[in-house]
């Protein structure tokens, strides 16, 4: 008889979603768990807050310029550009453009229009130039911590996401954390050598202090039954402490 496979509980299944989707986050404790849950929910809520103001903002410009609706109802269709021009505004878009006193204002539209053409190239090729170095530092980096290809795309858009809202002016309660944890981890580290530097300097402190305490049988150098040698100071614990630096 085939052993029954148990299905996974809501928790873990859901536990293991967060996971996939923050690679970087440990969820060791509920306290983690429930308040990546509500960040989570927090950017749900602002990013369906911001699609219904984009679409109301879109239904009011419809409803104000219909003309202006089936123009880039057309467009997204897939249809000619300049039929629907014509087909939606009529024949007089040619003397518009023939009319001499619009000629300074569609001169400014044209130079502002080959501007923003010859930009989207530069940043285009600047796009693909940095992809190519991105691509080699993320396999690099999947092959030098042997991670898989998953957890590499996934650590990409995550910093995406990061990046996306900044530019949107949006910085998430999750951006703060990842930040904060990076700009402390070198200081973590040091401290941490520290720590380890002056526990080993005590442990060698307190074996000399019991080796003087134990004593090793043999007559001091500075006793006194019937010595007269030089006699010589007992080391304190200050020169005990200086030894063991």
């Amino acid at each position: 008889m085939a052993e029954k496979i148990q299905a996974p509980s809501k928790r873990d299944a859901y536990l293991a979603r967060l996971r996939e989707k923050h690679p970087d986050m440990e969820f060791a404790d509920d306290e983690a768990l429930y308040g990546q849950a509500m960040s989570d929910y927090d950017d749900y809520e602002n990013q369906v807050g911001l699609y219904k103001k984009d679409s109301e903002a879109l239904s009011e410009m419809f409803s104000k310029s219909p003309m202006a609706a089936a123009f880039l109802a057309d467009i997204h269709g897939g249809k000619d550009p300049f039929v629907s021009l014509v087909r939606n505004f009529g024949m007089d878009i040619e003397n518009v453009i023939d009319d001499p006193a619009m000629q300074e204002e569609l001169a400014a539209a044209n130079k502002e229009y080959l501007a923003r053409v010859a930009k989207d190239k530069e940043l285009n090729a600047l796009y693909e130039a940095n992809m190519d170095e991105t691509l080699d530092l993320l396999r690099k980096w999947r092959d030098e911590r042997g991670m898989t290809d998953e957890q590499v795309d996934a650590l990409a858009a995550k910093i995406i996401d990061v990046a996306s809202d900044a530019i949107v002016g949006k910085i998430t309660p999750e951006a703060l954390e990842i930040f904060a944890k990076a700009m402390n981890y070198d200081a973590d580290v040091a401290n941490a050598g520290e720590e380890g530097r002056i526990a080993g300097r005590n442990d060698r402190i307190t074996e000399r202090l019991r080796k003087v305490e134990k004593g090793d049988g043999t007559m001091p150098l500075n006793g006194k039954p019937g010595g007269t040698g030089r006699q010589r100071r007992e080391k304190n614990l200050f020169d005990l402490a200086g030894e063991a630096m």
